[in-house]
């Protein structure tokens, strides 16, 4: 009879052993939630005038709760959160951060998890190039028809750089291709008839509305 006891309580510690090894290896697997989260707007080494945000992010396991985007810059440190769209999470920078060189990080919620992006940089530039006639000094510039005429003009944008500096008669551009030497664009210009120096174009091509 003792011998049977032992036996039985035996096999009885061997079953909770087992049921008990059971609970263990299933448990940390249910409910785990896997995310990838990446800055697709905007790019890193980026040059743009808009505040614009969009970020990805694929999760497995868990639904996403939210996402944020910390910035880091000139006016200081901060954070948005995003709204999803169209399959990705967008949001806005606010309207109050000044030009220059920016950090975004974006983070990802689904549970008690958190995932972080890597970090991007951009450059935001609100401030539209400067543009100043040296030569010749009266204004408006006007040809005369039996004498050429040398145009001297600086460009400058600190930001983006400027790519094109051109002329225009009204709305007509006059193609004349300038000799640069820094922000100095000099164009040499054959008898034509009354016209203005209009306008420029910036290094990246990214800014709507510049004209």
């Amino acid at each position: 009879m003792r011998r049977y006891l032992v036996l039985g309580g035996a096999a009885l510690a061997g079953a909770l052993l087992l049921l008990g090894g059971c609970g263990r290896v299933a448990s940390p697997n249910a409910g785990t939630a896997n995310l990838s989260v990446t800055i697709s707007q905007p790019q890193n080494g980026a040059f743009t005038n808009a505040r614009d945000v969009e970020v990805k992010v694929s999760a497995t396991g868990a639904k996403v709760d939210s996402v944020r985007v910390e910035y880091q810059g000139p006016s200081g440190n901060g954070s948005i959160s995003l709204s999803p769209q169209g399959g990705v999470w967008k949001g806005s920078l606010p309207s109050s951060l000044a030009s220059g060189v920016y950090t975004l990080t974006a983070k990802a919620s689904a549970g008690s998890v958190e995932k972080e992006s890597p970090s991007i940089q951009f450059t935001l530039d609100l401030d539209k190039p400067t543009l100043e006639v040296i030569e010749p000094s009266d204004k408006p510039i006007v040809l005369q028809s039996n004498k050429d005429l040398t145009i001297q003009v600086q460009a400058r944008d600190d930001l983006s750089g400027v790519k094109q500096v051109r002329l225009f008669v009204g709305s007509t551009p006059v193609d004349v291709a300038p000799s640069v030497s820094e922000d100095v664009y000099t164009f040499y210009v054959n008898p034509l008839f009354g016209y203005s120096l209009r306008h420029y174009s910036r290094r990246h091509p990214s800014y709507p509305g510049d004209g």
